[in-house]
C-alpha cells in the first residue's frame, strides 16, 4: 500500500501531458488548467511568435507568445535562452519587446505582473490591469494570490465570488476541494501545495461557507515573506528563514510549522510532492484526501471510513457531468483517490463487506481508467 501511494503523489503532480500537435495557432491556456506536451507548446510558441512577426500590435499574440514560452520555462524547467529556435525566448526578454510593441494595454500589464507578487513594480502592473478591465479571467488566479498574500479577506471574498459565477473552474475541482475539507478535523490547518488543491478551498470557503473553520494555507506562497508572517503571527509559529532554494525551503517550511501549530490540527494535502514532508511521513496518517500530522499513532481506520463514506462527493467520479477544458488534468488528480480506496477495500475485505468491497474498487477502477493506468487495479486483487 505504501508503494501504491508513493506512485500516486508523483503520477497525480506530474499530471501526464497530453501529446497534441497543432498546426494553427490556438489560446495557451494556463497550464493549471490545461497541460499539453512539450511540442505543443513550442509548435504555439512558433506560431504566435508568426503572429507577431506579421502583426506586432496584436496583443492576444504576445500574451500566448509569453504564455507558451512561460509553460515551457516553467513547468518543463527549459531554458529558452539557451536554445536555438527564435521563438524560445526569455521571459523578461518578451516583456522587453512588448513594453515596444503594445505599450499601456491591459496584455501589457498583465504578462508584466506575472509571478511578481515580491516587488512594486509587478504589483503596480497587476493593479493597473485590474483597473483596465476589472476581474477579466486571466487576472483572477493573480488576483486571489495577491490578496491572499495579503491576508485581505475583504477582497479574497470578492474575487472568489467573480471565479465562481464565472464557472470557469472544473466542477470537479470543487468536489475534490470539498473532499478534502470533509477530511479534517475541526479548526485544523491544511497546507496546500498548487493552484488545484488551494484555489478550490478558498472559493467554497468564501463562497458557499463550506468548513470556514480551516485555514488552508499554500506554501509555495508562504515563501513570501508578508503571507507567511500573517499566517505565523495568527498561529503563534516562530519566524523561518528562506533559503533560496525552493527545493529546500518548503520541506523545511512544512516541518517548521507542523512541529510547531501547538493548539490546531495539522494535515497536509495528499497531492502535494512526497518529498516535501519525506523527513517525517511516519507521523502522517491517512484521513481521507488528507495526511494528518500526529506525533503519537493512532487508528485511523474508522475516521477514513467515516470520512469517505458519509461525507464525501463521489458521484462526479462515476460519471462525467460537464465538457472541460481541464479532463485530462481531472482525471489525473482524480488518481488522489486511489490510496485511500485502496485502504478502505482492505478493510471492507476484512470485515467481509463484500458490497462495500465491490462499490470502492469499481470507483477505483474507473477512475484508473480515465487516466489511462488500468494496471493500478493489480492492488485491489
Amino acid at each position: 500500500m505504501k508503494t501504491l501511494t508513493k506512485v500516486i503523489l508523483w503520477v497525480v503532480l506530474s499530471a501526464f501531458p497530453c501529446s497534441v500537435f497543432s498546426q494553427k495557432a490556438e489560446t495557451v491556456h494556463s497550464f493549471a488548467r490545461v497541460l499539453k506536451d512539450l511540442d505543443w507548446y513550442k509548435e504555439q510558441a512558433r506560431l504566435w511568435k508568426n503572429e507577431i512577426d506579421n502583426k506586432t500590435t496584436n496583443a492576444e499574440a504576445w500574451v500566448n507568445f509569453y504564455k507558451a514560452n512561460r509553460a515551457i520555462e516553467r513547468y518543463f524547467g527549459i531554458d529558452p535562452g539557451k536554445q536555438q529556435e527564435e521563438y524560445l525566448v526569455p521571459m523578461a526578454q518578451i516583456v522587453e519587446k512588448a513594453e515596444k510593441a503594445i505599450p499601456h494595454t491591459f496584455e501589457l500589464n498583465f504578462i508584466k505582473s506575472e509571478d511578481r507578487f515580491y516587488d512594486e513594480e509587478g504589483i503596480a502592473c497587476l493593479l493597473q490591469a485590474q483597473k483596465m478591465r476589472p476581474y477579466d479571467p486571466l487576472l483572477i488566479p493573480s488576483l486571489m494570490t495577491y490578496y491572499a498574500i495579503n491576508n485581505d479577506k475583504k477582497n479574497i471574498r470578492v474575487v472568489s465570488q467573480k471565479w465562481y459565477d464565472s464557472n470557469e473552474m472544473a466542477i470537479e475541482f470543487l468536489a475534490t476541494g470539498y473532499n478534502m475539507l470533509m477530511s479534517l478535523d475541526d479548526n485544523a490547518i491544511i497546507l496546500v501545495y498548487g493552484d488545484n488543491d488551494t484555489y478550490p478551498i478558498w472559493i467554497l470557503q468564501n463562497v458557499l461557507n463550506v468548513r470556514t473553520d480551516v485555514t488552508a494555507v499554500n506554501m509555495m506562497m508562504a515563501q513570501i515573506d508578508k503571507y507567511r508572517q500573517w499566517f505565523f503571527k495568527e498561529n503563534s509559529i516562530p519566524e523561518f528563514t528562506v533559503n533560496e532554494n525552493e527545493m529546500k525551503t518548503v520541506p523545511a517550511l512544512i516541518h517548521h510549522v507542523v512541529r510547531n501549530v501547538k493548539t490546531r490540527p495539522v494535515y497536509i494535502s495528499p497531492f502535494a510532492d512526497k518529498n516535501i514532508y519525506a523527513g517525517f511521513s511516519d507521523k502522517l496518517y491517512m484521513t481521507g484526501l488528507a495526511l494528518k500530522y500526529s506525533e503519537k499513532a493512532f487508528d485511523n481506520i474508522a475516521v477514513l471510513k467515516n470520512n469517505i463514506e458519509n461525507k464525501f462527493l463521489l458521484d462526479f467520479l462515476k460519471i462525467t457531468l460537464q465538457n472541460s477544458i481541464s479532463e485530462s488534468l481531472i482525471a489525473k488528480m482524480n488518481l488522489g483517490y486511489v490510496a485511500p480506496f485502496l485502504r478502505l477495500y482492505e478493510h471492507y475485505r476484512l470485515s467481509n463487506e463484500t458490497v462495500k468491497m465491490k462499490n470502492i474498487k469499481s470507483m477505483a477502477q474507473t477512475i484508473s481508467e480515465k487516466a489511462g493506468v488500468p494496471e493500478w487495479m493489480q492492488y485491489f486483487e
